[in-house]
């Protein structure tokens, strides 16, 4: 009877071990498939299969070093149990925390730390101590496993927050968008018209009733916002929103408004300009008459042409002024008559 029941145990205990042993093989084999497969042929779920193979292989060794006798819990023993605490720690904080906490309850050796006692001491060329939750990530060591991959294992919570990508408008990213949010981004992409606006002129042929005519286009949309545009008026016509002409009101609204704004504005700019360059003249022309005047030459013709032409110009600009230069102008040349009128 006893000799049936050691039979028994000794069989359960084979088949467990052989089925945790077949189980760990086919694990490897499958990640070492996923890991040599072309990135052209992975799927989209490919990173999330390879940690999740990876998190499973590194649990199913944690545990067999768990389950390892208490005699053979020695030194390398707990800095193999760290080592792979720090790999469970970068898949999910939580389940580290828990194998901690079940390591450290168990009955451990005069090598071991003792439950509610100090922290175990620093292991030669193994980390300081346990996992530390919370903190930074551990450097990666000798032999380990493939790095976790960006994303994490189904059900888990990622280490750190992943980089938050800038939208690309594409037929793909806008198949996958909502009405209400293709309506939102082509609002945002007509409102950002101001910034992607070019300023050189153009000549282009217009259709007429009669044939076509040349006319001058002042500015117009960058050829990369206008292709962003069309890839939103098209999904958005796809996904019955609005009619084409309707899009069409409204972006030639939104060209017209901009084209209008960059023109005033530079309008103001040629205004100032102007103003600018018109006192300089006026000064320049007052100038110019002083100094003939103060050095009289009646005889010759370049000196009467150049004061007379001189004080004309500056009756554009100043009338009075003029007025004065040409009463100093009369009395310099006697028989010469007033050619501004008062």
């Amino acid at each position: 009877m006893n000799f049936l029941y050691y039979i028994i145990i000794f069989s359960i205990m084979y088949a467990s071990h052989t089925y945790a042993k077949d189980e760990k093989t086919t694990i490897e084999e499958e990640l070492n498939e996923l890991l040599t497969l072309p990135e052209k042929n992975r799927p989209n779920n490919w990173k999330d299969s390879v940690n999740n193979h990876v998190f499973t292989l590194t649990i199913i060794d944690l545990e067999k070093l768990i389950a390892l006798p208490q005699t053979q819990k020695n030194e390398q023993w707990q800095k193999n149990v760290n080592s792979l605490l720090f790999d469970v720690a970068l898949y999910n904080k939580k389940t580290a925390s828990d194998y901690l906490e079940k390591i450290y309850k168990q009955p451990m050796t005069t090598t071991q730390p003792v439950l509610g006692g100090p922290p175990p001491p620093p292991l030669p060329g193994g980390p300081a101590t346990p996992p530390k939750l919370g903190g930074p990530p551990p450097p990666p060591l000798p032999g380990m496993r493939p790095k976790l991959l960006t994303g994490s294992p189904p059900g888990m919570s990622p280490k750190t927050t992943p980089a938050i990508k800038k939208f690309e408008i594409t037929p793909r990213t806008l198949k996958n968008l909502t009405k209400e949010e293709v309506e939102k981004l082509f609002n945002e992409h007509l409102a950002s018209l101001n910034n992607n606006w070019d300023d050189t002129d153009q000549k282009i042929e217009v259709k007429t009733k009669y044939g076509s005519k040349t006319m001058m286009e002042r500015g117009r949309p960058s050829a990369m916002w206008k292709n962003k545009l069309s890839l939103i008026q098209k999904s958005l016509v796809e996904k019955n929103v609005m009619t084409a002409e309707q899009l069409n009101t409204f972006i030639n609204e939104q060209i017209d408004k901009t084209r209008a704004e960059k023109l005033a504005t530079v309008s103001q700019k040629t205004t100032a300009t102007e103003i600018i360059t018109t006192q300089d003249t006026k000064e320049s022309i007052e100038k110019n008459v002083q100094a003939l005047l103060r050095d009289p030459r009646p005889a010759e013709i370049s000196w009467f042409v150049g004061s007379k032409s001189g004080i004309k110009a500056l009756d554009k600009f100043d009338h009075e002024a003029a007025l004065q230069y040409q009463e100093k102008f009369i009395k310099l040349t006697p028989k010469e008559k007033k050619f501004i009128k008062p």
